[in-house]
């Protein structure tokens, strides 16, 4: 489409990759729920050292925003 611009994004890997934002989307499943990131989120050096793979979190529900956190594992 004509005017329409794509999305932009960070360079991977310096700065600022480290604090670009990313896309996702919360997922209403009929198995559950889901988060899906934008697969650049591996590109992110602080999600490679504290948030990949499989990490147990808590997740505080509030009127405007989802807040999830690492829980367990590390002495934080």
């Amino acid at each position: 489409m004509r005017g329409r611009r794509s999305p932009r994004r960070a360079p991977s890997g310096g700065a600022g990759a480290r604090n670009a934002p990313l896309e996702g989307t919360f997922d209403h499943g009929e198995e559950g729920f889901g988060l899906w990131l934008d697969p650049a989120i591996q590109d992110n050096p602080v999600y490679a050292e504290h948030w990949a793979g499989h990490r147990p979190i808590e997740v505080a529900v509030e009127e405007d925003r989802i807040v999830i956190r690492r829980v367990g594992g590390d002495d934080e």
